[in-house]
């Protein structure tokens, strides 16, 4: 072989060479983000929302806290605090009130309670849960709508020989009516579909309707509340999600943070656009039993419970302006101030909360040997430093 074919030869060795460790360097980094990304990743939705009662109760909550009147109103009434914050908002706020909670369980000899993930996730989504239930509407106003909305020109209450409304009057959960109307929406005119329901009218009419109805077995039909991740299968086997996104991704912006009533009004207010959006994409109008339906209006009610990821550039800042770098930098570890929390950015979002809980009590001691303000976390602040402290593995 001529010296030059060798010479040649050897650098397209070395370039195929070069081009094999290039190739396998991408690979490691795209498997490394993908196995941060899925670190990163919102924990999944839980399937029994009123699992967390147990903890509320055994943790001391309600000696300070009420709940639909049950309860110590010694602290905030948490009644319809998940309707305003959603998982990390909540934990902002746990942080945030943490001193001021410590002082109060000292005063009352209540022993501070140590979460662990589960209990975390549970509790928060116990509380979130409840503010769904919604008080009794007015009954009046129920029977003002009834009549000003139309509903008598084709429904009765009270036995009358028109379509019946009489036995929603067994019905206690809303839910009920929110299949029946769904289910018999081709029947539906299109001059009723079109009358919308503004916030809390819905409940108003279905408190004059149960209190109307003719119901002379007087049967009262309860329904097993909603499981969020039960109907996240629902969301995809009505094809829900062909027009609304994987996992309701189109509805994340959606007002659905509302009592379960006020999703029955606002499902009614937009019933009409989505049957003509599914005549138009050849969709058949899905039907669904009343457990199905309980299922899927938990999962929307859940779909901004964690919400989108948070920002990291933004939970820098924070880092910085919260103050937790007195703490955490590298030189105040190196004064054993703080941990470096490199040493934690491998634990999951429910594990993150519950050791900064769990550790409120050293973390105070700090910030008043340092003479600092304890930080105080609102709206988005919370998510954002905490996303901040799992990109740090990297």
């Amino acid at each position: 072989m001529p010296e030059s074919s060798a010479y040649y030869g050897e650098i397209s060795m070395k370039s195929c060479y070069l081009k094999r460790r290039i190739l396998i360097w991408l690979a490691v980094l795209l498997m490394a983000k993908m196995s941060f990304s899925e670190k990163r990743a919102s924990p999944a939705l839980v399937e029994n929302p009123l699992a967390g009662s147990r903890i509320f109760s055994e943790k001391g909550c309600l000696k300070c806290h009420v709940f639909w009147g049950i309860g110590e109103a010694f602290g905030p009434d948490l009644t319809q605090i998940g309707q305003k914050m959603d998982f990390f908002e909540l934990a902002g706020a746990l942080w945030s009130h943490s001193p001021k909670m410590m002082e109060v369980m000292k005063e009352k000899d209540i022993q501070r309670p140590i979460l662990s993930p589960e209990e975390t996730e549970k509790l928060a989504a116990y509380v979130y849960f409840l503010a769904s239930f919604e008080e009794k509407g007015d009954y009046s106003q129920g029977e003002e709508i009834f009549a000003r909305k139309g509903c008598g020109q084709c429904h009765s209450l009270g036995g009358d020989k028109k379509i019946s409304l009489d036995k929603y009057g067994r019905y206690v959960s809303p839910v009920f009516i929110a299949a029946e109307l769904w289910n018999h929406s081709p029947t539906i005119s299109r001059s009723m579909s079109g009358r919308s329901f503004a916030p809390g009218e819905m409940s108003d009419l279905l408190t004059y309707l149960r209190a109307e109805a003719w119901n002379p077995s007087g049967v009262t039909l309860y329904l097993r509340l909603g499981n969020p991740r039960r109907g996240q299968e629902v969301f995809k086997e009505k094809k829900c999600s062909v027009c609304h996104g994987e996992n309701g991704r189109g509805l994340r912006n959606s007002p659905l943070r509302k009592g379960l009533t006020e999703i029955v009004g606002i499902m009614w207010n937009h019933s009409s656009q989505m049957w003509e959006e599914m005549k138009r994409r050849e969709l058949k109008i899905p039907y669904f039993d009343p457990e199905e339906m309980a299922d899927l209006m938990s999962f929307l009610y859940f779909l901004p419970f964690y919400d989108e990821e948070g920002d990291i550039t933004k939970g820098k800042q924070i880092f910085a302006e919260k103050g937790c770098i007195s703490c955490h930098s590298q030189e105040a570890v190196a004064r054993k101030r703080g941990i470096d929390l490199r040493a934690v950015s491998h634990l999951t979002i429910l594990e993150l909360v519950s050791a900064m809980w769990n550790h409120v009590a050293e973390m105070e001691k700090m910030t008043t040997e340092l003479n600092l303000v304890w930080p105080r976390f609102e709206k988005d602040e919370m998510k954002n430093l905490l996303y901040y402290i799992q990109s740090l593995k990297r």
